[in-house]
């Protein structure tokens, strides 16, 4: 079965984010959804998939992510 793990921004409770994010075997996609970057880049994992205008994430973490952006 395919699944996706979806992170947006919002209140996120970051061990829990954390908890899902390692289960990398788990989700073919993770997927962060504007504010979402946040939890993905403090948990130290690069989403599959990235999502938004992404007027709500910034700039460093753009920046850090820019390699991976198509």
């Amino acid at each position: 079965m395919w699944k996706a793990l979806i992170i947006s921004g919002g209140s996120v409770d970051n061990t829990l984010a954390s908890d899902f994010l390692s289960r990398g075997d788990v989700y073919k996609e993770q997927i962060g959804v504007d504010g979402g970057l946040k939890i993905f880049k403090q948990c130290g994992k690069v989403p599959t998939l990235m999502i938004g205008d992404f007027d709500t994430v910034e700039n460093e973490i753009l920046q850090d992510f820019k390699t991976f952006m198509i």
